[in-house]
């Protein structure tokens, strides 16, 4: 794992709006990674703001339950965690979604598993095979067409 760059230059930045944006971001693509790395880049953003006397977080306004029980823990948990945290970016609700996104993942939800690389690159492979075949039915077409004048 390591701190992605759109994280540093927005710490960079010294604007907690742009980093708060950014985490915001990379919760969503988090879930599809081997390893959920927004725990370490928002760790890394607080620690740098607070070098620059900057907090990250916003106080906590207690618009959501962060006790709810585990057994209710699911999908539309998830994504109303994360909405909330999009309007009040505390450390209460950022700490609450790494916990629902790592019981998610354990308990085996598809959308919190990771997608592999080659079935990323197969598809990718897939892509390629379509695109090259459209082009070869274009350039035949013209070759045809052109013929046939």
């Amino acid at each position: 794992m390591s701190i992605k760059k759109e994280v540093q230059v927005a710490v960079e930045s010294n604007d907690k709006i742009k980093v708060q944006s950014v985490l915001e971001t990379l919760i969503n693509q988090d879930k599809d990674l081997p390893e959920f790395e927004f725990e370490q880049n928002l760790n890394y953003a607080a620690g740098e703001l607070s070098n620059n006397n900057i907090e990250l977080f916003d106080e906590d306004n207690s618009d959501m339950d962060l006790n709810t029980p585990k057994e209710n823990w699911n999908t539309d948990l998830w994504q109303t965690t994360r909405s909330k945290l999009k309007y009040n970016f505390s450390k209460e609700k950022a700490e609450f979604i790494i916990k629902i996104m790592k019981y998610l993942r354990q308990k085996g939800v598809p959308e919190f598993q990771p997608i592999s690389k080659s079935s990323s690159s197969e598809h990718s492979d897939t892509i390629l095979v379509a695109v090259a075949a459209v082009v070869l039915c274009a350039v035949l077409a013209f070759v045809f067409f052109r013929k046939n004048k």
